[in-house]
C-alpha cells in the first residue's frame, strides 16, 4: 500500500512539474507588416545559456519554442539583409 501512494505522489508530481511548462510563439514581421520568413532564432535561458532551442520562422513568419518555464530568457533573431535582433523575455504563469 505505501509503495502504491509513493508511485502515486511521485506520478503526481511529475505531472505538475510538466503542468509548468509553456509554450512560446513568436511572430517576425518587417517595416510593412509583413512576415519574415526563414529567420534564425535562438530561445536561451539568461541564467545558462547552454540550454538553447533553436527554430526558424515559417511562411506566416511564426515559429515556436516548447516546454519553456517560468524564467527569463534571450531571443536572439538573425535574418540576411536585416539588422540581427535581440530581446529579453520574461515568462510568467
Amino acid at each position: 500500500m505505501i509503495k502504491q501512494k509513493l508511485l502515486v505522489c511521485a506520478l503526481l508530481a511529475a505531472h505538475l512539474a510538466f503542468a509548468q511548462n509553456k509554450s512560446i510563439q513568436v511572430e517576425l514581421l518587417d517595416g510593412n507588416k509583413a512576415p519574415i520568413i526563414g529567420a534564425t532564432l535562438q530561445f536561451s535561458e539568461r541564467a545558462d545559456s547552454t540550454k538553447v532551442q533553436y527554430a526558424v520562422s515559417d511562411q506566416s513568419g511564426q515559429a515556436a519554442f516548447q516546454a519553456v518555464v517560468n524564467g527569463q530568457y534571450i531571443l536572439n533573431a538573425s535574418y540576411l539583409g536585416m539588422a540581427p535582433l535581440e530581446k529579453g523575455i520574461t515568462v510568467l504563469s
